[in-house]
């Protein structure tokens, strides 16, 4: 996430690798990952397992779905063909997003 975080403060949302919804993306899955570990280590320290396990698993969502954009990313373009690589991020994310929430 270090290296997202300093992607995003370099990159104007408009010049983003596939435009502006994937720069809202990451930085939506940055805040995330590090509210979710953030407040997980202090239910952990509070000496809430539940809380922590809870804020954790989110945690993993938010991790994962990063490597699975990647794997939708070279799956996708089969399912869908002809179109641009912006329609591909934008089911993709859909997608995944559905899946953290």
């Amino acid at each position: 996430m270090a290296g997202a975080a300093l992607y995003l403060v370099r990159t104007a949302p408009g010049d983003a690798f596939s435009g502006a919804a994937f720069w809202i993306v990451l930085a939506t899955i940055l805040v995330g990952t590090e509210l979710s570990v953030t407040i997980g280590i202090f239910a952990a320290v509070g000496r809430f397992p539940d809380l922590h396990q809870r804020w954790m698993l989110l945690s993993y969502g938010f991790l994962m779905t990063v490597p699975l954009l990647r794997l939708e990313r070279g799956a996708l373009p089969w399912f869908l063909p002809g179109r641009s690589m912006e329609d591909v991020n934008r089911v993709a994310i859909m997608h995944l997003g559905s899946v953290v929430a």
